[in-house]
């Protein structure tokens, strides 16, 4: 069934559920990073497991974003749309439970099944980050639906996030701290050395084929596995 999957599925909903039932646009901003910080698991990383300050643990990110390779992934392998919000998360978690043996079940269970080793990395410290400014959040999904690749592309001078640094020295700094030298050949922070996810170094991940989705997911897994064993190195 992919029980990795069903359970960051499940994490989606309920955070859903809580921005339904307290209605989250109308709430302070304050409020906002209150429920952010009981709700949203790369910011309740930081306050609850590293006891980072909340105004310091709402600079978090993940690195690898699941729901926009998952949701990608749906439409390909299952023919299935679906969307992060209460009804649709529902429907689909139904169908995955469900003991129906209809198409689309029996298409989402594979995959499930199929990605659920990814799954199980996406809430580990290696997929968590804190960024320079929160606001580089949504910044990033627009630009690239949330691509580390282009991400990291897009910090460098010039780029269309290079603002969220005070220099080319604060960003090499920030790139270090965070342990994103494994973005770069042989750990070299230049444009050139940049270890691309996929060749077209454009897309979104929207816009993926297939092959290129799952190219993705290899080279993510990679990332997050070795960020993992650093920070198991520098603890020990």
């Amino acid at each position: 069934m992919g029980n990795n999957v069903l359970l960051i599925l499940k994490d989606y909903l309920s955070w859903e559920k809580v921005k339904k039932e307290k209605n989250y646009n109308n709430l302070s901003f304050d409020e906002k990073n209150n429920l952010r910080l009981e709700n949203d698991k790369d910011a309740k990383f930081y306050y609850e497991v590293m006891k980072l300050t909340k105004e310091k643990s709402l600079f978090a990110d993940t690195i690898i974003s699941f729901w926009s390779i998952y949701k990608r992934l749906l439409e390909l392998e299952a023919g299935w749309k679906s969307y992060k919000n209460v009804r649709s998360l529902e429907v689909l978690i139904e169908k995955i439970e469900s003991n129906k043996q209809d198409d689309y079940s029996r298409k989402i269970r594979a995959l499930n099944e199929k990605i659920d080793g990814f799954a199980s990395l996406i809430y580990t410290k290696g997929n968590f980050m804190l960024l320079p400014y929160r606001g580089m959040n949504s910044k990033r999904y627009g630009i690239c639906e949330d691509r580390i690749d282009i991400t990291i592309f897009e910090c460098f001078p010039d780029g269309e996030m290079s603002n969220f640094f005070k220099s080319y020295d604060s960003f090499e700094e920030w790139i270090n701290d965070e342990k994103l030298n494994f973005l770069f050949l042989d750990n070299n922070i230049n444009k050139e050395n940049i270890n691309w996810f996929i060749k077209d170094t454009n897309k979104k991940i929207s816009e993926m084929s297939r092959d290129e989705v799952y190219e993705y997911i290899k080279k993510a897994t990679l990332l997050i596995r070795r960020r993992n064993i650093d920070y198991l190195s520098y603890a020990g």
